[in-house]
Protein backbone atom coordinates (compact mmCIF):
# COMPACT_ATOMS: atom_id res chain seq x y z
CA UNK A 1 0.00 0.00 0.00
CA UNK A 2 3.01 2.73 0.66
CA UNK A 3 4.43 2.17 -2.27
CA UNK A 4 1.22 2.48 -4.44
CA UNK A 5 0.70 5.64 -2.44
CA UNK A 6 3.81 7.16 -3.30
CA UNK A 7 3.04 5.71 -6.71
CA UNK A 8 0.29 8.10 -7.10
CA UNK A 9 2.40 10.99 -5.78
CA UNK A 10 5.13 11.20 -7.63
CA UNK A 11 2.35 11.14 -10.76
CA UNK A 12 -0.23 13.42 -9.70
CA UNK A 13 2.17 16.11 -10.42
CA UNK A 14 2.42 15.22 -13.98
CA UNK A 15 -1.47 15.15 -14.38
CA UNK A 16 -1.56 11.27 -14.80
CA UNK A 17 -5.54 10.18 -14.08
CA UNK A 18 -6.56 6.97 -14.63
CA UNK A 19 -9.71 6.43 -17.12
CA UNK A 20 -13.01 5.54 -15.80
CA UNK A 21 -14.10 4.30 -20.25
CA UNK A 22 -12.53 3.27 -23.02
CA UNK A 23 -12.05 5.81 -26.08
CA UNK A 24 -13.09 3.23 -28.97
CA UNK A 25 -14.10 6.26 -31.09
CA UNK A 26 -10.06 7.00 -31.73
CA UNK A 27 -9.63 3.55 -33.49
CA UNK A 28 -6.82 2.14 -31.18
CA UNK A 29 -6.53 -1.47 -30.63
CA UNK A 30 -5.04 -3.11 -28.08
CA UNK A 31 -3.64 -6.79 -28.13
CA UNK A 32 -3.67 -6.91 -24.43
CA UNK A 33 -5.35 -4.68 -21.74
CA UNK A 34 -5.65 -5.27 -17.60
CA UNK A 35 -8.69 -3.68 -16.34
CA UNK A 36 -9.16 -2.80 -12.64
CA UNK A 37 -12.77 -3.43 -11.62
CA UNK A 38 -14.59 -2.56 -7.93
CA UNK A 39 -10.59 -0.98 -6.84
CA UNK A 40 -11.01 3.10 -6.10
CA UNK A 41 -9.17 5.97 -4.42
CA UNK A 42 -5.69 5.96 -4.23
CA UNK A 43 -4.77 2.10 -4.19
CA UNK A 44 -6.62 2.05 -7.93
CA UNK A 45 -4.43 5.08 -9.28
CA UNK A 46 -1.76 4.20 -8.15
CA UNK A 47 -1.64 0.56 -9.25
CA UNK A 48 -2.91 1.86 -12.75
CA UNK A 49 -0.31 4.49 -12.85
CA UNK A 50 2.45 1.84 -12.27
CA UNK A 51 1.39 -0.62 -15.04
CA UNK A 52 1.32 2.50 -17.28
CA UNK A 53 5.01 3.17 -16.17
CA UNK A 54 5.65 -0.69 -17.14
CA UNK A 55 4.20 -0.07 -20.56
CA UNK A 56 1.15 -2.36 -19.68
CA UNK A 57 -1.81 -0.60 -20.91
CA UNK A 58 -4.56 -0.78 -18.46
CA UNK A 59 -7.89 1.61 -17.09
CA UNK A 60 -10.08 1.21 -14.15
CA UNK A 61 -13.65 0.40 -14.39
CA UNK A 62 -16.13 1.15 -11.68
CA UNK A 63 -18.33 -1.89 -12.76
CA UNK A 64 -19.75 -3.79 -16.06
CA UNK A 65 -21.21 -0.65 -18.28
CA UNK A 66 -17.92 -0.43 -19.65
CA UNK A 67 -16.94 -3.84 -19.98
CA UNK A 68 -18.48 -4.80 -23.54
CA UNK A 69 -17.05 -1.65 -24.47
CA UNK A 70 -13.20 -2.61 -23.41
CA UNK A 71 -13.69 -5.95 -24.96
CA UNK A 72 -14.51 -4.11 -28.20
CA UNK A 73 -11.25 -2.62 -28.12
CA UNK A 74 -8.80 -5.14 -26.79
CA UNK A 75 -7.52 -8.60 -28.13
CA UNK A 76 -7.17 -9.86 -24.65
CA UNK A 77 -8.23 -8.53 -21.20
CA UNK A 78 -7.43 -9.48 -18.20
CA UNK A 79 -9.49 -8.29 -15.44
CA UNK A 80 -8.62 -7.66 -11.92
CA UNK A 81 -11.00 -7.51 -8.83
CA UNK A 82 -10.90 -7.58 -5.24
CA UNK A 83 -12.57 -10.88 -4.14
CA UNK A 84 -15.45 -9.48 -2.61
CA UNK A 85 -16.07 -8.60 -6.28
CA UNK A 86 -16.20 -12.33 -7.00
CA UNK A 87 -19.97 -13.19 -7.44
CA UNK A 88 -20.71 -9.81 -9.16
CA UNK A 89 -17.68 -10.34 -12.03
CA UNK A 90 -19.07 -14.16 -12.81
CA UNK A 91 -22.54 -12.14 -13.12
CA UNK A 92 -20.98 -9.75 -15.81
CA UNK A 93 -18.74 -12.54 -17.87
CA UNK A 94 -21.88 -14.81 -18.00
CA UNK A 95 -23.01 -13.76 -21.51
CA UNK A 96 -19.38 -12.86 -22.75
CA UNK A 97 -16.66 -14.92 -24.80
CA UNK A 98 -14.09 -15.87 -21.44
CA UNK A 99 -11.66 -17.48 -23.79
CA UNK A 100 -10.91 -13.55 -24.22
CA UNK A 101 -10.48 -13.14 -20.70
CA UNK A 102 -8.62 -14.27 -17.99
CA UNK A 103 -8.91 -12.73 -14.65
CA UNK A 104 -6.61 -12.20 -11.05
CA UNK A 105 -8.16 -12.09 -7.55
CA UNK A 106 -7.11 -9.49 -4.97
CA UNK A 107 -7.02 -11.32 -1.54
CA UNK A 108 -6.62 -10.21 1.85
CA UNK A 109 -5.52 -13.19 3.52
CA UNK A 110 -2.40 -14.55 1.88
CA UNK A 111 -2.99 -18.09 3.61
CA UNK A 112 -2.40 -21.29 1.32
CA UNK A 113 -6.17 -21.85 1.59
CA UNK A 114 -7.00 -18.10 0.46
CA UNK A 115 -5.00 -19.17 -2.69
CA UNK A 116 -6.49 -22.05 -3.27
CA UNK A 117 -9.93 -20.78 -3.35
CA UNK A 118 -8.66 -18.32 -5.49
CA UNK A 119 -7.15 -20.81 -8.09
CA UNK A 120 -10.55 -22.96 -7.75
CA UNK A 121 -12.30 -19.76 -9.11
CA UNK A 122 -10.71 -19.63 -12.21
CA UNK A 123 -8.25 -17.16 -11.42
CA UNK A 124 -5.17 -16.79 -13.71
CA UNK A 125 -3.70 -14.76 -10.89
CA UNK A 126 -4.24 -14.52 -6.70
CA UNK A 127 -2.66 -12.03 -6.00
CA UNK A 128 -1.91 -10.48 -2.23
CA UNK A 129 -3.83 -7.28 -2.29
CA UNK A 130 -0.93 -5.76 0.56
CA UNK A 131 2.11 -6.82 -2.33
CA UNK A 132 4.56 -4.65 -3.06
CA UNK A 133 4.03 -2.34 -6.18
CA UNK A 134 6.43 -4.39 -7.98
CA UNK A 135 6.20 -7.59 -7.38
CA UNK A 136 2.14 -6.94 -8.11
CA UNK A 137 3.20 -5.70 -11.22
CA UNK A 138 5.31 -8.61 -12.01
CA UNK A 139 2.28 -11.18 -11.12
CA UNK A 140 -0.19 -9.35 -13.24
CA UNK A 141 1.92 -9.69 -16.16
CA UNK A 142 2.43 -12.84 -15.63
CA UNK A 143 -1.19 -13.67 -15.55
CA UNK A 144 -1.80 -11.48 -18.55
CA UNK A 145 -0.13 -13.97 -20.40
CA UNK A 146 -1.40 -17.49 -18.66
CA UNK A 147 1.17 -17.57 -16.24
CA UNK A 148 0.21 -18.52 -12.67
CA UNK A 149 2.87 -17.38 -10.18
CA UNK A 150 3.01 -18.92 -6.39
CA UNK A 151 4.99 -18.29 -3.78
CA UNK A 152 6.78 -21.53 -2.56
CA UNK A 153 5.37 -21.99 0.76
CA UNK A 154 2.17 -21.77 -0.88
CA UNK A 155 2.97 -24.40 -3.39
CA UNK A 156 4.26 -26.47 -0.67
CA UNK A 157 1.46 -26.31 1.81
CA UNK A 158 -1.27 -26.96 -1.28
CA UNK A 159 1.01 -30.26 -2.05
CA UNK A 160 0.35 -31.57 1.10
CA UNK A 161 -2.96 -30.73 1.37
CA UNK A 162 -3.82 -32.59 -1.71
CA UNK A 163 -6.17 -35.92 -1.31
CA UNK A 164 -6.87 -34.23 2.49
CA UNK A 165 -9.79 -31.70 1.02
CA UNK A 166 -12.07 -32.21 3.89
CA UNK A 167 -10.14 -33.45 6.66
CA UNK A 168 -10.75 -30.79 9.03
CA UNK A 169 -14.24 -30.38 8.67
CA UNK A 170 -16.23 -29.87 11.78
CA UNK A 171 -19.25 -32.98 11.98
CA UNK A 172 -21.56 -30.02 11.74
CA UNK A 173 -20.02 -29.13 8.54
CA UNK A 174 -20.36 -32.41 6.86
CA UNK A 175 -24.09 -32.57 7.98
CA UNK A 176 -24.47 -29.20 6.04
CA UNK A 177 -23.22 -30.91 3.17
CA UNK A 178 -25.00 -33.93 3.17
CA UNK A 179 -28.15 -31.44 3.66
CA UNK A 180 -27.06 -29.93 0.48
CA UNK A 181 -26.54 -32.74 -1.01
CA UNK A 182 -30.16 -34.09 -0.32
CA UNK A 183 -31.51 -31.16 -2.12
CA UNK A 184 -32.22 -28.54 0.99
CA UNK A 185 -32.39 -24.79 0.58
CA UNK A 186 -30.11 -22.68 2.68
CA UNK A 187 -33.23 -21.20 4.35
CA UNK A 188 -34.20 -24.97 5.45
CA UNK A 189 -30.80 -25.29 6.76
CA UNK A 190 -31.09 -22.07 8.66
CA UNK A 191 -34.02 -22.78 10.16
CA UNK A 192 -32.76 -26.30 11.39
CA UNK A 193 -29.79 -25.29 12.95
CA UNK A 194 -31.38 -21.88 14.35
CA UNK A 195 -29.09 -19.20 12.42
CA UNK A 196 -30.38 -16.51 10.18
CA UNK A 197 -30.05 -17.24 6.13
CA UNK A 198 -27.35 -14.40 6.41
CA UNK A 199 -25.60 -16.37 9.09
CA UNK A 200 -26.18 -19.69 6.88
CA UNK A 201 -24.98 -17.93 4.21
CA UNK A 202 -21.43 -16.87 5.75
CA UNK A 203 -21.10 -19.69 7.32
CA UNK A 204 -21.48 -21.78 3.88
CA UNK A 205 -19.17 -19.81 2.10
CA UNK A 206 -16.79 -19.89 4.91
CA UNK A 207 -17.34 -23.99 4.40
CA UNK A 208 -17.00 -23.66 0.62
CA UNK A 209 -13.38 -21.73 1.23
CA UNK A 210 -12.08 -24.47 3.57
CA UNK A 211 -12.73 -26.97 0.42
CA UNK A 212 -11.29 -24.90 -2.10
CA UNK A 213 -14.22 -24.09 -3.98
CA UNK A 214 -16.29 -20.60 -4.81
CA UNK A 215 -19.67 -22.27 -4.34
CA UNK A 216 -22.16 -24.94 -3.41
CA UNK A 217 -22.08 -26.82 -6.67
CA UNK A 218 -18.21 -27.23 -6.48
CA UNK A 219 -18.27 -28.05 -3.10
CA UNK A 220 -20.59 -30.85 -3.37
CA UNK A 221 -18.84 -32.48 -6.25
CA UNK A 222 -15.44 -31.76 -4.45
CA UNK A 223 -17.49 -33.42 -0.91
CA UNK A 224 -18.08 -36.68 -3.36
CA UNK A 225 -14.72 -37.22 -4.88
CA UNK A 226 -13.50 -36.82 -1.17
CA UNK A 227 -16.03 -39.41 0.09
CA UNK A 228 -17.35 -37.03 2.47
CA UNK A 229 -21.34 -37.83 1.03
CA UNK A 230 -21.03 -41.31 1.90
Amino acid sequence: MDALNENLKEHTSVGHRCRTSVETASGRRFSDLIVLIGISGVYAHGLCTGLADAGIACCCLSGSGDLTAVLGVADSVLLVFPETQQANVDGWLADLRRDRVRTALLISDSSPQAYRWGLATGAAGVIPAQAELEDMISLLRSALHNRTVLPVSVVEALARATGAVGADLTDIERRWLADLAAGRTVGELARSYLRSEREMYRSLSRLYRRLGVANRSAALLAAQRAGLLT
